[in-house]
This record gives C-alpha cells, sequence and structure tokens, in this order.
C-alpha cells in the first residue's frame, strides 16, 4: 500500500507516481466530460504538470487524497505555487529547472478553485439580468467540482453590482451574498442549493447543476503488492472494488473512476435519479424529516435529476455493471483500452 503520511494523505515514489498520474490522465480522458463538469484539459495539465515534476526531480514523491485517489490539496497547490513563481521569472534557473518551467508554461492546469460569471441576457428596459456562475474547485471530499448556477434578478440592488461598464462594454462582477452561499455550501448536492440560493432576495434561481469527478480507485502492481488507496469511502463502489482486487490481483496498472452529475431545475419534468450511488435525497430521508423537505421544496418549482457514467478497466467492469443491476440504473460505462 502506498505511503500513508498524512490526513487523507498518501505518497508515491516518483516512478510509480508518474505511472498513477499516467493512469489518472486516461481515465479522465476516457470519461468525455461536459461543460457541467471541471475542465477535463485542465484537470489533464495539472496531472502533466506533477509528472513532469516527479520526472524532472521538481518533486521527490507523489501526494494524492487517500480516499479519493486524485492529487490533493498539497499537490494542487504546489502547481498553483510554481505557475506563479515561474510567471514572475523567479524560478531556479538550473537546467532541470528550466525544463520543468517551459513544460509548465505551455500548461494551463486546473487551480484549486475558481469562479467564472458571465451574462447571459441583460434587459435594461425590464431591468432584469440573467447571469450564469461556474465555480470549480477541489472540495472537501477531494474531488473535484464543478457548480453552474443560473439565476436571475430584476431588482436594482442586485443589478448595479452585478453589472459594470468599461470602455469594451459590459462586464460581470459576482455579488457577494451569491458568492458565499455557493462557497459555503459547495459540499450540498444541486437540490439543496438550489434550495438555500432561493432564499436570498432579490434572486430568481433558474438551475442549480453539479459535476463532480472521482473518486478513481486505482491499484498498480508492485514488488511490494498492490498499491491501492487507504481510505476508499464504505460505499458500494469502494466495496466492490475491494472484492474484485481481493479476488484476483490484477497484473497491470487498474483504475474505476464514478463521474457523478446532478441537476436542479425548473425545466425539468420528472424527478428521477439514474444514479446507482446517489437516489434522490426524498428517497433517502425518515419519514419526519421527509415531510419536513416536502414542505422546504414546496415553496420551488424545480426538480432534480442525477446521473452517473463509469470508466473502468476490464478487471473491474463486473463493479458498475453490478451497481447498475442492483439500482435499476442504465449508466455509461467506458472501458480503459
Amino acid at each position: 500500500m502506498a505511503k500513508v503520511v498524512g490526513y487523507h494523505t498518501q505518497a508515491l515514489e516518483p516512478s510509480q507516481g508518474v505511472e498513477c498520474l499516467q493512469l489518472m490522465a486516461k481515465t479522465i480522458r476516457a470519461a468525455r466530460l461536459r461543460d457541467s463538469f471541471p475542465s477535463a484539459a485542465r484537470l489533464r495539465d495539472l496531472l502533466l504538470s506533477l509528472e513532469r515534476g516527479l520526472q524532472l526531480g521538481r518533486y521527490k514523491e507523489y501526494l494524492f487524497d487517500a480516499r479519493t485517489g486524485l492529487p490533493n490539496l498539497a499537490s494542487v497547490t504546489r502547481v498553483a505555487t510554481d505557475v506563479e513563481i515561474i510567471g514572475s521569472g523567479g524560478f531556479p534557473s538550473d537546467p532541470a529547472s528550466r525544463q520543468y518551467a517551459r513544460a509548465l508554461s505551455a500548461l494551463r492546469p486546473i487551480p484549486v478553485d475558481e469562479i467564472e460569471t458571465e451574462i447571459r441576457r441583460f434587459d435594461p428596459r425590464a431591468g432584469r439580468v440573467e447571469v450564469r456562475v461556474r465555480v470549480t474547485k477541489l472540495d472537501g471530499s477531494g474531488r473535484f467540482t464543478r457548480i453552474t448556477v443560473d439565476f436571475s434578478s430584476t431588482q436594482v440592488s442586485w443589478i448595479r453590482p452585478v453589472l459594470r461598464l468599461d470602455d469594451e462594454g459590459v462586464r460581470v462582477a459576482l455579488t457577494g451574498p451569491v458568492e458565499t452561499m455557493i462557497y459555503r455550501h459547495a459540499a450540498f448536492d444541486a437540490e439543496m442549493l438550489f434550495v438555500r440560493l432561493s432564499d436570498l432576495d432579490g434572486v430568481d434561481v433558474e438551475r442549480v447543476e453539479r459535476g463532480l469527478v472521482g473518486p478513481v480507485l486505482f491499484a498498480l502492481p508492485g514488488g511490494g503488492g498492490l498499491e491501492t488507496l487507504a481510505e476508499p469511502s464504505g460505499d458500494a463502489l469502494a466495496d466492490g472494488w475491494r472484492h474484485v482486487l481481493q479476488a484476483q490481483a490484477p497484473e497491470r496498472p487498474v483504475a474505476l473512476g464514478a463521474f457523478q452529475s446532478d441537476i436542479a431545475a425548473t425545466d425539468i419534468k420528472a424527478e428521477k435519479s439514474n444514479d446507482p450511488l446517489a437516489p434522490l435525497l426524498r428517497d433517502r430521508l425518515a419519514e419526519r424529516p421527509a415531510r419536513d423537505h416536502a414542505s422546504q421544496r414546496e415553496a420551488t418549482l424545480f426538480k432534480v435529476y442525477r446521473d452517473c457514467k463509469f470508466v473502468t478497466s476490464r478487471e473491474l467492469r463486473a463493479v458498475p455493471e453490478s451497481l447498475m443491476r442492483s439500482a435499476g440504473t442504465r449508466n455509461l460505462i467506458y472501458e480503459l483500452r
């Protein structure tokens, strides 16, 4: 097992780290992520940055999250810091560092967090602005998450802070309450975030969507046995992964990744979960909390849809297939080759 070096943190030595990062990149590429997920290209650039850093001696070990198999906060921050140092011209001048700096300068690795805001529509006569906010971050669960929120407002108190004019035309800046609410509740699912945002005065929420990358459970054969995650979550995906690894020790690197999404929107016709790992919230609650939740939902007109797709090595394909049979869902499975 990879060395445990801290809270939710494991480390691989450089050659195994490179092997793991290459496996992660293949898994993310195979997932065919839409815009509602964190950028696949920038995730791969992060993985490639770490790979080059290990190969050129910039990093002495690869640190990853023991729950999800993804680069942990320290690894993402390392790369972000190097990007800043290179940009300021303060990087070391030895040949390996120069080579690493050139490689990193050509990449756009995903940061720890990022917020993007755009105007979908602005009607000055009606005094109405429609805004889309995207927050991408490495959240507390160790997964990369993108939250997309579409909302509108007709209140001057909202429009003035949201819009600003310059020589190039209209620009958009997110107001404090919306930004604070999204960041504070980034770990919530789309349904609960929709409810919380709807409580803000002057905001009409139309759509909240989340796309989550991970976990990516992996196993790397080595001289000392399999290198695997120390703390995979206790859900059915991790249980199935453990069972397969115990039954058959793989002779090559293998991975099993889950890519979940959930949408709460006013244009969804019927509620449904097609995610075998996450039923609808109402189906997970006891009787009394379910009544309270139903009462809370009455004030809003949105419905919820959940989905999940998997990327798996051939040896682990039975795990998502078993989950789908048990939950009665039909999900995409992309096989790693």
